[in-house]
């Protein structure tokens, strides 16, 4: 009998893990459960960030184009265009203006040629 006893007491021991066990199972599929989840809000998340990621970087492409035309357009060749023959004709509204302003270039005029003598480099004797 004795080895009776013993194959209850394994029975029930075997019993208590199965139990056990099946617990154990239970609980790790509520977490698979819960992961599977997680996982696909990642996923979900991923994708619109994916979207949004994008969706900027065309912006930035799209300003970077305009801030490469404002470049041009600003530091660029550019022509001076004429409209009107008058155009480069000053309006003075004296006489007084007029012979200021003569001065005034003669004066620029003067200061070029001495600001032009003293950057000639000497010349070399041979």
């Amino acid at each position: 009998m004795n080895e009776l006893e013993q194959l209850k007491r394994q029975i029930d021991e075997l019993r208590a893990k199965n139990q056990s066990l099946t617990k154990s199972v239970d609980s790790l599929a509520a977490a698979n459960e819960s992961l599977v989840e997680d996982a696909k809000s990642l996923a979900a998340s991923n994708e619109e960030l994916a979207k949004t990621n994008s969706r900027l970087r065309d912006q930035l492409s799209k300003k970077q184009g305009e801030l490469d035309a404002l470049i041009r357009r600003f530091f660029g060749r550019q022509s001076e265009r004429f409209e009107d023959d008058d155009q480069l004709k000053f309006d003075f509204a004296s006489e007084a203006e007029i012979n200021d302003a003569r001065e005034g270039i003669k004066q620029a005029i003067e200061e070029n040629k001495r600001a032009d003598k003293k950057n000639k480099p000497p010349k070399r004797r041979r």
